[in-house]
Order: C-alpha cells, then sequence, then structure tokens
C-alpha cells in the first residue's frame, strides 16, 4: 500500500518536516524527505512486527554530515526508538526544527540510543558526544560562541528522562539538565558552569525553565 495515502488517512499534518507530501514509496519500505537534503527511509521488519504488536522496521537517517541508523517500533499506545546508533549535524537539527535561530558547528556522535514513550511511561538510555565547536545567531547580532567538547548522559529517573550534559575534558561538572517527566513537562536547568560559557549569561546560580511539553510541540 502507499504510504503517502495511509498517510493522508491517518490525518499526519501538512505543515512540518514530516507530512504526507513529503513521502514516497509503500509501508513495506519507504522514504521521507526532511528539509536540508535528508532522507528518513524504513524497513518493515514482519516478525518483529508481531512480536511487538506493532509497526516495527529499521530505520536509517542519512545527510550532510549524517549517517544515522537503528530500529523503530509504533504501537498505537507509543513508541521504542533505539537501538539507535551513528552521527549527525547541525544541519539536521535545522531541517527537523526549522525556525532555529542559532547553528553550531561540529558532529554529534549517538551510540546506544534507546528510547521508549507510552501514554503512562517514558524511558532512555545511550550517550551522545560532540567535539568542540563553535555556536552562532544566525542574525549575526553576537559574534560565535566556543562550545568544549561535551559528553550527554541519557538516563531514567523514576519520573522522568533525563539528559545531563558535562565537558568531555577535565571534571564531569554538570552544564546542563534536561527533564522530559512523566507528567509531560519539560525542566531544563543551566548550572553555573553552563551559563559561564555563554558570554553575558548571570552565573551566579542555577537557572531553571519549567513548560509544559505541549507548549515547546507547538512553538
Amino acid at each position: 500500500m502507499p504510504v503517502r495515502f495511509v498517510a493522508h488517512q491517518l490525518g499526519l499534518p501538512v505543515e512540518g518536516p514530516i507530512t504526507a507530501d513529503r513521502m514516497s514509496g509503500t509501508v513495506w519500505h519507504g522514504r521521507v524527505e526532511i528539509d536540508g537534503g535528508h532522507d528518513l527511509t524504513w524497513t518493515m521488519r514482519p516478525r518483529a512486527s508481531l512480536l511487538n504488536w506493532g509497526f516495527a522496521a529499521d530505520v536509517h537517517v542519512t545527510g550532510p554530515g549524517t549517517d544515522l541508523a537503528g530500529q523503530a517500533v509504533l504501537r498505537g499506545n507509543g513508541a521504542r526508538i533505539g537501538p539507535l546508533a551513528g552521527v549527525a549535524s547541525w544541519p539536521l537539527i535545522a531541517g527537523v526544527m526549522p525556525g532555529l535561530r542559532i547553528a553550531c558547528s561540529g558532529q554529534a556522535r549517538f551510540a546506544a540510543i534507546d528510547l521508549r514513550i507510552s501514554a503512562t511511561e517514558r524511558t532512555g538510555a545511550g550517550t551522545v558526544t560532540a567535539p568542540a565547536g563553535e555556536c552562532a545567531r544566525l542574525d549575526g547580532r553576537f559574534g560565535p560562541v566556543p562550545v568544549p567538547a561535551l559528553h550527554a548522559q541519557i538516563s531514567t529517573l523514576p519520573d522522568a528522562v533525563q539528559v545531563l550534559v558535562t565537558p568531555q575534558d577535565g571534571p564531569r561538572v554538570a552544564l546542563l539538565t534536561a527533564q522530559l517527566t512523566q507528567a509531560d513537562r519539560l525542566v531544563v536547568t543551566i548550572h553555573r558552569a553552563g551559563a559561564a560559557l555563554v558570554p553575558g549569561m548571570p552565573n551566579t546560580a542555577d537557572s531553571a525553565l519549567d513548560l509544559p511539553l505541549s507548549v515547546l510541540l507547538n512553538m
């Protein structure tokens, strides 16, 4: 069955980075075009689909500086992404999240990523590492800001999935902590050491942002 027909029947949005009109192929083997010259392709795994009571597939994301491969399972009550591994660069983030006002150099490496999301549970595991680089505003209002080599650890807490960002080199001091709670809230804490890396940002104390996930998805 053509995947574009299925996507239209399911009411996939007509705007955004992943829409029905960007799809081609079939449910068994298809492709989605993402901005910036990226492609998401999948090949269905029939036996795994039966065992998981859902749609299971091998997935592959490619594009400029990006090569991610792994598995995904979609069910009526949630999804699992992983194990997933490979590399990705900033153009993929810009393609998936259009409208971002910053751009960063470098290429992140993903290892043993495993995310599970359902109506009642959020779990995550894996690591992401990135070499030293720099980030800058696209409007040029500020010059590039140096960013050290970073290490991000994804873990599962009793009430949230957490991403803890620390330097790769030297003491593993916390720079930033992001948590997706079971109550669908995103809590981002910029620690003093992380704020010190941003010119002009106060770094006398930690600062936190707490907002519903629905607000982020609708931005």
